[in-house]
């Protein structure tokens, strides 16, 4: 194996180590089912890596280029493209351009989910309330359908500013895209798509 590969190798599993936080934070999909039977045979634990081994450990839906780790993460981006520094000036810009517009199509949408000991899930509308123009347009739609008194013109006109925002920033991402494709090689592409970096 030749030193590049080595590198990017040890590379993606580093990346996907960042993502252990997520897959331990992730809900169990049993939490809800019954505990196993007093007395009934547990399951043998699994064995210990090898010397040397890297423990790869997944994050549900792939790893997200966002938060603390961000630096870090780029940094082994930066090995995985194989870009030299002069490279690196031109691509770095133009992905954290694309990670950026990528955050600003976040609404906040979405369903939550807890449980407890021998309780079946609760099932809630999501409460996030991200820092963007659509997040903000859809809390204003949160809080017309938490109003029974608000009109049906009302909420016509806050579902519309919702996906006007949301138009507006999907075309600042595909921009974003753009920009960096055009910089971007083929296998380099390849890459980022396999990361979720583009489209």
């Amino acid at each position: 194996m030749s030193v590049v590969r080595r590198v990017t190798a040890i590379s993606l599993a580093s990346l996907l180590a960042i993502g252990s936080t997520v897959a331990r934070s992730a809900p169990d999909s049993d939490a809800g089912a019954p505990r196993a039977a007093a007395g009934a045979a547990a399951e043998p634990a699994p064995a210990p890596a090898p010397p040397g081994a890297v423990n790869e450990v997944r994050g549900a839906g792939g790893v997200g280029f966002n938060g603390p780790n961000q630096k870090m993460q780029l940094e082994v981006l930066k090995l995985m493209l194989n870009a030299g520094d002069d490279d690196w000036k031109n691509l770095s810009p133009k992905i954290e351009n694309v990670l950026a517009a990528k955050q600003h199509t976040n609404t906040g949408a979405g369903m939550n989910w807890t449980t407890s000991n021998k309780a079946g899930p609760q099932f809630k509308p999501s409460t996030s309330k991200p820092d963007t123009a659509p997040g903000k347009a859809l809390q204003a739609v949160r809080d017309a359908v938490a109003d029974e008194t608000t009109s049906k013109e009302e909420l016509a006109k806050r579902i519309a500013a919702v996906r006007d925002a949301r138009k507006k920033a999907r075309a600042d991402h595909e921009a974003a895209q753009h920009e960096l494709i055009a910089t971007a090689t083929p296998r380099q592409q390849a890459i980022l798509m396999t990361l979720g970096v583009i489209e």
